[in-house]
């Protein structure tokens, strides 16, 4: 436990470092812009990037380069371009589920919202219009702008930037809407219908796919080549499976959390009914009672306090909660097996153990 404790501290030194480096390269990126771009367009699509999180994508590819013994620092344009792919999939899945705030700000389409009525003093509908167009245009944006600066790389081989290019388009970019269509699909299939694979395959598109791409372009970069074969696969099981455990704790951070350290509201998942492990595995496990009073509260957008207290009790007490947990833990276990073997002459593999532990275990 004191070797973990110490690598999420190494870790965390590092990504302030990390942070400050992507920060100011995201800066440059909009600073080319700005000079021409619609002011409410920069402003939608930069919102984001303005209150950055965790910086986990352009950490993962950053640490994976340095751990693999490339020149890692070179490659803060190919993490700016995964923080900026990631974030085009946030401000779409902001509007897909009509929420209103990301990290204590106001999601995309609400900021267009604001801008419009401000500016144009647009009526509320009109308003709410203007402001899912921007989101849409921004999201678009972002991910033409991440593309580009890919292509920026200086330094790897022309062949290998062109590889990472289809990579991000050609097999990264359907995984993520697969993900999200696969989740949008659940959130209109009866609870009874529904598969835990359907949910944890829905995580691997959702979340996973781009990890491994982070993942896999910091180790190619520092080798001069895409990994192949048996590497390549377990790079790909290890990013999965950080992916399901972020997953399954944000599913937990969704009904249980603080909703001030979190940055969006708590409840939300209750009053939409999201199909999650969480509220599978409590309806397995609820008694004929219990059933039916989750299956009204789940996906009552009226649900009030009392009634998301109430779903959670039940899932203390089927033991939803306690097995989700170990659920995500289990992911986090299989992850920190793989390392060693991914990378067993690394120096530096504590970062990365640092970083798995650090994206997995967020506080309630």
């Amino acid at each position: 436990m004191k070797k973990q404790e110490e690598a999420i501290a190494a870790y965390e030194r590092e990504m302030v470092k990390i942070r400050r480096m992507v920060e100011e390269c995201l800066e440059e990126e909009f600073a080319r812009d700005g000079v021409w771009m619609p002011p409410h367009l920069q402003e939608t699509a930069m919102c984001y990037l303005r209150h950055l999180g965790k910086c986990l994508r352009p950490g993962l590819l950053l640490l994976g380069c340095r751990v693999a013994g490339g020149n890692w620092e070179a490659m803060v344009p190919a993490a700016c371009a995964m923080e900026m792919f990631h974030t085009w999939t946030l401000i779409h899945d902001d509007v897909i589920d009509h929420d209103s705030l990301r990290r204590n700000q106001p999601t995309a389409h609400r900021v267009g919202y604001h801008l419009g009525q401000q500016d144009f003093a647009l009526s509320d509908a009109a308003a709410t219009d203007y402001g899912l167009s921007l989101a849409i245009l921004g999201g678009d944006l972002l991910q033409a702008r991440a593309v580009r600066k890919m292509t920026s790389l200086e330094g790897p081989a022309p062949e290998l930037v062109l590889e990472l290019v289809k990579e991000m388009t050609g097999s990264l970019t359907p995984a993520l809407l697969a993900g999200e269509q696969r989740d949008i699909e659940l959130s209109h299939l009866p609870f009874e219908k529904l598969e835990r694979t359907d949910v944890i395959r829905m995580m691997e598109g959702k979340t996973g796919a781009l990890l491994d791409l982070s993942l896999t372009a910091g180790v190619a970069l520092a080798e001069g080549r895409m990994p192949l074969g048996e590497r390549r696969l377990q790079l790909r099981e290890f990013a999965m499976a950080c992916g399901i455990a972020f997953q399954l704790q944000d599913d937990i951070l969704g009904i249980y959390g603080d909703e001030r350290k979190l940055g969006k509201p708590i409840g939300s998942d209750v009053r939409e009914g999201k199909r999650t492990l969480l509220a599978i595995m409590a309806l397995e496990n609820a008694s004929r009672e219990e059933r039916q009073e989750l299956l009204a509260l789940l996906g009552n957008p009226m649900a009030g306090e009392r009634e998301v207290e109430r779903v959670r009790a039940i899932m203390r007490k089927t033991g939803a909660l306690d097995h989700v947990q170990a659920e995500a833990d289990r992911y986090v276990s299989r992850a920190l097996e793989l390392l060693p073997q991914l990378f067993p002459h690394a120096a530096e593999l504590e970062l990365l153990v640092g970083w798995t532990l650090s994206m997995t275990r967020r506080n309630r």
